[in-house]
């Protein structure tokens, strides 16, 4: 039930555990959507 991924740092693992276990610790100010990385959302941002 592991995946085989490594990670240079600790953040990095943890939204990779994130995304596995489906959290979406990220959300939009401006709407109801929710991410697993700060990197969705900025995109999500920038593009809406």
């Amino acid at each position: 039930a592991y995946c085989s991924n490594t990670f240079k740092t600790t953040a990095q693992l943890q939204n990779h555990v994130n995304t596995h276990l489906g959290i979406k610790s990220f959300q939009c100010k401006f709407c109801e959507y929710k991410f697993t990385t700060s990197g969705e959302l900025i995109r999500h941002v920038r593009y809406k």
